[in-house]
């Protein structure tokens, strides 16, 4: 794609900077609903809601070409200006940095809380929901249970 095409896209928490990159698109998962973000979007502030953050077409600052990132949010705001998305999150989980064993541990934790009775799952309705988003974090991550005895952090190529 053409750098015409490209944004600023950060995504922050409170502790540091987990991604600093131009985007060709973003879908962030707003609190009514994922919301598309191309350059040119007029100018928003927005909540953000629990689910998976996906940036597309990236690149570093000199245009280089990045790989496609997913994380999963949970809380926050989204900032979009001048063509500059500022994603300011309470909660970022991503596999990029995370060891296999603990990709592992989240994706096996996820899954046992989905197998629980009804009531439970009625009672803990937000982990519930955050476990089906993990464990769709480790299908876009193209993680499986069969390759986690590979050495191949997920997203490396």
């Amino acid at each position: 794609m053409p750098a015409l095409s490209r944004f600023k896209c950060v995504l922050q928490t409170r502790k540091r900077t987990l991604l600093e990159c131009m985007a060709n698109s973003v879908v962030v998962p707003g609190s009514q609903g994922q919301m598309g973000i191309m350059r040119g979007h007029c100018p928003m502030l927005c909540e953000i809601g629990l689910g998976i953050m996906t940036a597309k077409g990236l690149s570093d600052f000199d245009y280089n070409p990045l790989e496609d990132r997913h994380f999963l949010l949970d809380g926050g705001f989204v900032r979009i200006a001048d063509n500059n998305v500022a994603v300011i999150a309470y909660d970022v989980t991503g596999f990029d940095e995370i060891p296999m064993e603990k990709v592992d541990q989240m994706v096996e934790k996820a899954k046992n809380l989905l197998e629980g009775d009804k009531f439970t799952r009625q009672i803990r309705g937000h982990e519930i929901k955050k476990a089906e988003m993990i464990l769709r974090l480790a299908e876009l991550a193209k993680y499986s249970s069969a390759g986690a005895n590979s050495s191949k952090q997920p997203g490396s190529q």
